[in-house]
């Protein structure tokens, strides 16, 4: 009985350790929302198509080309309404971007080198403004240490995406939030 509780014991550790060296989050319920969760769970996994798959343009307000200030939305050329499907990217400043660019997108939420690998989950916390809704802010730590954030909303589709503006710390996506999802550190 003692040579197994050693045994026991030294398997359960020996699990405990390779998952904390595999890095990354092995739950998948972290909201409640499965598709949202589903969302979470690929950039954990560092699936670049299914996350270009998931990026949703929404119709926002815009301004006739040549008329914008840094941050405002042009309308496309040859449009006559005041209005664009466009799918917006933050980073050191507003940008917009088209479906066809989505895989643009994806490649720069996840980056190059060891920053595309090992993912983590930071925090989720919920938003919710009226050009997208209620959505869940999901706070992302890549491979070099750098936050990035996906505004996941319901069924999974992903509407903005937050890069940050040069090395940015993932703390920096959740000053002044005060009620969490998923917590930081849990």
């Amino acid at each position: 009985m003692h040579c197994s509780f050693w045994v026991t014991n030294s398997v359960l550790l020996a699990m405990a350790i390779a998952a904390v060296a595999c890095g990354g989050d092995e739950r998948d319920d972290w909201t409640g929302d499965a598709a949202v969760d589903a969302t979470i769970r690929l950039v954990l996994d560092g699936d670049r198509d299914a996350f270009r798959d998931s990026l949703e343009a929404v119709e926002r307000q815009c301004k006739p080309a040549g008329t914008t200030d840094v941050g405002e939305l042009p309308c496309p050329e040859g449009t006559t309404g005041a209005t664009a499907r466009v799918f917006q990217v933050t980073g050191c400043h507003a940008e917009y971007r088209a479906a066809e660019q989505f895989g643009e997108v994806a490649e720069a939420f996840f980056g190059a080198g060891s920053a595309g690998n090992d993912w983590k989950l930071y925090a989720v916390y919920r938003g919710i403004d009226d050009i997208f809704g209620e959505t869940y802010r999901v706070v992302f730590v890549d491979g070099n240490g750098d936050g990035r954030a996906a505004w996941v909303r319901s069924p999974g589709k992903v509407v903005l995406v937050e890069l940050g503006c040069g090395a940015t710390a993932p703390a920096a996506f959740v000053e002044g939030v005060t009620g969490f999802v998923v917590a930081p550190g849990d």
